[in-house]
């Protein structure tokens, strides 16, 4: 009885770590990229608003996102599937949430944003970019 009751206790924790690695593994991977092509399907809250059955709802993390940010993440090109990390803002963002003013290409002596940014407006840089802490 003893002998079962260590290995129920060793396959339990087999158990926890399996699932949390996993849930690793995902973070590290960065978003799931859509299973589907989003031709004709743009309106992605129809089906992941969390109403329809069967289909997997937005996490709790995306609340007021809209369906314009799903594929800057999730499109199998997007920016949001690059392995590099999104640079830190080195400024506070208190009355410059207009981001392109200064990074849009045309304030000399800027760092304008990427290529691969085109059609990201102001309200989705945040999704990425997060303020570096200060020190």
């Amino acid at each position: 009885m003893k002998l079962v009751r260590v290995f129920s206790s060793i396959g339990l924790g087999l158990a926890a770590l399996l699932i949390v690695s996993s849930a690793s593994a995902q973070a590290a991977k960065g978003p799931p990229v859509m299973p589907h092509d989003a031709q004709g399907r743009e309106q992605c809250l129809m089906c992941h608003g969390g109403a329809m059955e069967g289909m997997k709802a937005a996490p709790a993390d995306h609340k007021g996102r809209t369906n314009d940010s799903c594929p800057l993440c999730h499109a199998k090109e997007s920016v949001g599937q690059s392995a590099t990390a999104a640079a830190a803002i080195p400024h506070d963002t208190k009355g410059r949430e207009q981001c392109l003013m200064c990074h849009g290409g045309a304030m000399e002596g800027m760092k304008a944003a990427p290529a691969n940014h085109k059609g990201i407006d102001n309200k989705n840089c945040a999704l990425c970019h997060t303020v570096a802490a200060k020190k």
